[in-house]
């Protein structure tokens, strides 16, 4: 659908339609919560086909955390590209004061897995929850 904003006179002063990418974008959605993951943990992953994507990932450290691991500790990989680190706030030892944030066009020549990981074993008592969006753009 959509609408617009007509003057009396006819004038067409704004347009708003419901489209937003390409009539054939398809987005790809994971979101999910882990405590403690170890070394190399999958903490989001989306499968994606070939094509260019917009790729969105949010993230939140919660629980007993450390200040001098887990700010750095996430990172978006593509495959075996690592793509990004995602910055977590976590200042001290009662968790994160804000989400980390990490949004990058990418494109894919294969099908491929966009995951969200930990890089290190994570603190005992932590709790890592990630979102991960791709949507595809071409």
């Amino acid at each position: 659908m959509g609408y617009s904003a007509t003057l009396s006179d006819g004038t067409v002063v704004a347009q708003v339609t419901d489209a937003v990418g390409p009539a054939n974008s398809t987005s790809f959605t994971d979101t999910s919560t882990i405590n403690a993951p170890g070394a190399g943990a999958v903490i989001a992953t989306v499968s994606l086909q070939p094509g260019t994507y917009d790729i969105e990932c949010i993230t939140f450290i919660g629980g007993t955390t450390s200040a001098s691991l887990e700010p750095t500790n996430m990172r978006l990989i593509v495959g075996a590209a690592l793509i990004g680190r995602i910055m977590n706030p976590v200042p001290g030892t009662s968790g994160g004061i804000g989400t980390g944030q990490l949004r990058v066009r990418y494109v894919l020549n294969s099908a491929a897995n966009a995951q969200i990981i930990a890089v290190s074993a994570a603190t005992a008592s932590s709790v890592y929850s990630a979102s991960i969006v791709a949507k595809r753009v071409v």
